[in-house]
C-alpha cells in the first residue's frame, strides 16, 4: 500500500527526469575535479566544492566566487520577503473574506516590485556567471573546440561529461605520441 502511493506520487516523469540530471551533473563535476587532479568527493561538499570551480577555472579571479555568492543571497533575501509578505497578505485577505464577506487584499506593490527587480537581476547574474565559469572550465581543461565550449556554456550538465572524456582521450593521444619518439 506505501509502495504504491510512494509510485503513485513521487514517482513521476519530471521527477524521475530531475533525478537523473541531478546525478548527470554531480558525475560531470566529479569528472571534471578528477581531471584538475582534485579528489572527486570534493565537488559534493557545498560552497567548499564552488569555491574550488572558481579556483581551478578563473585562477586569478577566484574572488569571482564571493561575487556568486553575494548575488545568491540577494536573490534568497528576496524571494523570502516576497514570499512573506504575499502568504501573510493573503492569509488577510481570506480572513477578512471569511469574516465580512468581502474582499481586501492589501499588497504593497512597490514593495513588491523591488524585490522581483532584485530576484531578477540577482538570478540573471548568478545565471551568466555560471556559464562562463563553465566556458572557463573548458579553458582551464585546455580544451580548444568551440563546439565543446558552446555546448559545456550551454548545457553544461552533458557536456562536462563530454568535456571529460575529450581531454581523457587527447591526455591518451599525446600519452601515445610520446612513447612513439622514445
Amino acid at each position: 500500500m506505501l509502495f504504491d502511493i510512494f509510485v503513485k506520487f513521487w514517482v513521476t516523469p519530471e521527477n524521475v527526469l530531475g533525478i537523473v540530471w541531478s546525478i548527470v551533473t554531480i558525475v560531470g563535476m566529479c569528472m571534471v575535479f578528477h581531471a584538475w587532479q582534485e579528489k572527486w568527493w570534493k565537488s559534493l561538499i557545498p560552497f567548499y566544492g564552488t569555491y574550488l570551480i572558481y579556483k581551478n577555472a578563473w585562477k586569478e579571479r577566484k574572488w569571482l566566487f564571493f561575487v556568486q555568492m553575494l548575488f545568491d543571497l540577494l536573490s534568497m533575501i528576496s524571494s523570502k520577503f516576497m514570499k512573506k509578505h504575499l502568504k501573510n497578505n493573503l492569509f488577510a485577505a481570506i480572513k477578512t473574506y471569511i469574516e465580512t464577506e468581502t474582499i481586501d487584499i492589501d499588497i504593497n506593490v512597490p514593495y513588491l516590485l523591488i524585490c522581483v527587480i532584485i530576484l531578477l537581476i540577482s538570478m540573471f547574474v548568478v545565471f551568466l556567471l555560471a556559464r562562463i565559469t563553465y566556458w572557463q572550465i573548458c579553458d582551464s581543461l585546455g580544451i580548444k573546440s568551440i563546439i565543446l565550449k558552446v555546448g559545456t556554456f550551454i548545457v553544461p550538465q552533458v557536456f562536462l561529461i563530454v568535456d571529460y572524456v575529450y581531454v581523457k582521450k587527447q591526455m591518451r593521444k599525446n600519452d601515445d605520441i610520446g612513447k612513439k619518439q622514445l
